[in-house]
C-alpha cells in the first residue's frame, strides 16, 4: 500500500516538474544576436488583431517587463511613440512605411529602422502581436483561459530580425476564470526571459 502511494505521487510530482520546466513554443536567434546588448529599446507595435480591446493592455504588461528586467536604460512605449507620431507627420509616414514593409512582405528596411532609432533614440524595437487572447474550450471540451503573443526583436543599426518567439499559454478552470492579464504577464515574462540582450 505504502509503495503504491509513493509511486503514485511520484508520478504526479514527475507530471507536473515536467509540465512547469516546459520551454518556448518557437524561438529563433540569428547568429550574431549573441553580441547584440542594446540599451535602449522601444516597444515599436503591438498588432492586437482582433483582440483589438486588448490591445493597450498587452502593451503595457510588455513594457511593464521589460522595464522590470532592468537590462534596458531606456524602454520607450508604444504610447510614447504614438505620441511622437501625432506630433510629427513625417516621422509617422517613416513608421507607417516601415511597419508596413515588414507586415506585407516580411522587410524590415535597414534604412527606415535607422531612421526611425535616430529620431527616438534606441538601438533596438521589439515588435509584438497578439495572437489569442480569450476563453474558449479546447478539444477535450475543457474551458480555459488562454493568451499568446508572437515577437521580433529588431536591431535599429542594421534593420536585421535578430530574434523570433511565438508562446501561448491555456490554463483550465472550472468555475473561477483565471484573469487574462494574469496569463498574460505570465506568458511574456517567459518570453523576454529568452529574448537576446
Amino acid at each position: 500500500m505504502r509503495n503504491s502511494c509513493l509511486t503514485t505521487f511520484l508520478a504526479v510530482f514527475l507530471c507536473l516538474f515536467l509540465s512547469a520546466c516546459g520551454g518556448l513554443r518557437y524561438s529563433k536567434c540569428a547568429p550574431d544576436a549573441e553580441t547584440f546588448h542594446p540599451r535602449n529599446i522601444a516597444v515599436l507595435s503591438v498588432n492586437a488583431g482582433p483582440y483589438e480591446e486588448e490591445g493597450g493592455r498587452a502593451e503595457k504588461i510588455i513594457t511593464e517587463v521589460l522595464e522590470e528586467s532592468g537590462w534596458f536604460e531606456t524602454v520607450l512605449s508604444p504610447g510614447s511613440i504614438a505620441e511622437r507620431i501625432k506630433a510629427d507627420i513625417s516621422f509617422a509616414k517613416i513608421v507607417e512605411e516601415y511597419l508596413l514593409k515588414l507586415e506585407k512582405v516580411s522587410f524590415s528596411d535597414p534604412d527606415l529602422s535607422r531612421r526611425i532609432a535616430a529620431d527616438i533614440g534606441v538601438d533596438a524595437f521589439l515588435i509584438a502581436r497578439v495572437n489569442f487572447w480569450q476563453y474558449t474550450v479546447n478539444k477535450k471540451k475543457k474551458e480555459i483561459a488562454k493568451v499568446g503573443f508572437g515577437m521580433n526583436l529588431i536591431d535599429t543599426s542594421t534593420g536585421k530580425i535578430l530574434w523570433t518567439c511565438e508562446h501561448h499559454e491555456a490554463e483550465g478552470y472550472l468555475i473561477m476564470k483565471p484573469d487574462l492579464d494574469g496569463v498574460a504577464e505570465k506568458v511574456v515574462k517567459k518570453m523576454i526571459d529568452e529574448m537576446p540582450h
